[in-house]
């Protein structure tokens, strides 16, 4: 196909619509003033919404213009699915940190599909019955513990490990570093941390993310890498179990997924994108282009280190990148 295409817009044209609700009734309290009707109808009431609302209204119990109606949340079809989870992995490309959580939600959603319940139902259920926990019905959290439960009962420690990092790095509290002031956010996090049994070193690690360089960015992108195409096999398994007809219109189907292969598919001669987001700056003191000419042991060829010129600093030490080429070297740099 030689079609062409953009996305614009958080909702990429018709790959999500009820899933866009969910996020917004599980995170707003309000939207210019007024309060959110929807949190007032009962979840055992949400298949009759608009005749429950009508009801309140006719009784009195309720202001129209004192309250937001945005609808009641439906049930979702497989090919919502199938497309909003394509958009999330399209984000991931230039904000993997928080896609990874966002994807691994749909990919728990579709693991219980059909017979599943949206996080915003959940909260609200709770938030009804009176259930307090100790983040507070915190939406992020509530996010992380669907995603935990998830993750556990298929076994998959490795995302398992990496989707707490996520989490951690995307609230940013920094708890290596001391604060003056402790707010709730900080406990609810130091009390995860614990119960995840993680150490000083690593909490350091982490909140050194700023001065990341090469080596610790390629292992993060690596690992960021691995988790979204372990996603997005899940995802075309899941669209091959329900035989879907993808709801999406072609056009967006088809630009999500040539983004996605000129993002991820490595290529002959093809310059990788090692550090979406991940670090703020990969500059080096010191670079130093080696050339090996023919019959050398080592492969004839362009070396790169992040070194200083001599060799007492460089051959104890693993090159960042090779290439036969000095221009393609320098264009990778």
């Amino acid at each position: 196909h030689n079609e062409s295409g953009s996305l614009g817009g958080e909702d990429c044209g018709s790959t999500q619509h009820i899933l866009l609700l969910d996020e917004f009734y599980r995170t707003a309290v309000r939207l210019a003033g007024k309060r959110i009707l929807w949190n007032m109808v009962p979840c055992d009431e949400e298949e009759h919404y608009d005749d429950y609302v009508m009801g309140l209204y006719a009784q009195g119990v309720l202001t129209p213009n004192e309250w937001l109606d945005l609808g009641g949340l439906s049930s979702l079809s497989a090919e919502e699915y199938f497309g909003a989870s394509l958009w999330q992995l399209y984000k991931s490309i230039d904000s993997p940190y928080k896609a990874v959580l966002k994807t691994l939600l749909l990919e728990a959603y579709s693991w219980e599909y059909p017979n599943n319940r949206l996080l915003a139902k959940d909260i609200k259920q709770r938030l009804h019955d009176g259930e307090i926990v100790s983040f507070g019905l915190d939406p992020y959290c509530m996010m992380l513990e669907r995603v935990t439960t998830y993750l556990q009962a298929i076994e998959d420690e490795t995302r398992l490990d990496l989707v707490r990092r996520c989490f951690y790095l995307k609230v940013c509290e920094k708890l290596s570093r001391e604060r003056a002031c402790v707010g709730w956010r900080r406990e609810v996090v130091s009390q995860l941390v614990n119960a995840w049994g993680w150490d000083e070193k690593r909490l350091m690690m982490l909140d050194n993310r700023a001065n990341w360089k090469i080596d610790e960015v390629r292992k993060a992108h690596n690992e960021l890498l691995d988790a979204m195409m372990q996603s997005y096999r899940n995802l075309i398994r899941f669209a091959r179990r329900n035989n879907l007809s993808v709801s999406a219109s072609p056009q967006d189907i088809g630009v999500l997924t040539r983004k996605l292969y000129a993002a991820f598919e490595a290529l002959p001669g093809k310059v990788t994108l090692v550090n979406p987001q991940i670090s703020p700056d990969l500059s080096e003191p010191n670079l130093t282009f080696i050339h090996v000419p023919p019959g050398r042991a080592n492969r004839t060829g362009w070396y790169l280190y992040n070194r200083a010129p001599d060799m007492e600093s460089i051959i104890s030490h693993q090159p960042l990148e090779y290439n036969r080429y000095l221009n393609k070297l320098v264009a990778w740099a």
